[in-house]
């Protein structure tokens, strides 16, 4: 995901990680995650793969020490949305935000205008 996605939250993966990490979910592993990055294998221009982090001090990035805490914030926000809270499941929050490979498979024509009648 890029940082846009990470810091509007919309890639809770990797801190989640990090915060199951910190926990001691992990067998064999302590301490505290300080480094996060993800990293690709597909073809760029420059060659092949790339690596990139969310987290960082370059502008709009979180701080490393900030990341897992950031995360886990937006996380416990979006489930006491729409897991434990009552706002119902949309297919997409932001239509125009991304387009998703089953995105053709929503059947969104068909549910729209149902909220506006209920």
């Amino acid at each position: 995901p890029s940082l846009k996605q990470v810091n509007q939250g919309f890639a809770f993966q990797l801190g989640l990680l990090g915060f199951i990490a910190d926990q001691g979910g992990f067998d064999g592993l302590t301490g505290r995650t300080s480094g996060f990055e993800y990293w690709s294998f597909q073809r760029e221009k420059q060659g092949f793969g790339k690596i990139s982090s969310p987290a960082g001090t370059r502008a709009n990035q979180i701080a490393p020490e900030d990341f897992v805490d950031a995360i886990v914030t937006q996380f416990r926000a979006a489930a006491a949305k729409w897991l434990t809270g009552n706002a119902q499941f949309v297919g997409k929050i932001h239509p125009d935000y991304a387009y998703g490979d089953y995105d053709h498979l929503m059947r969104l024509e068909e549910w729209q205008g149902r909220n506006d009648a209920a």
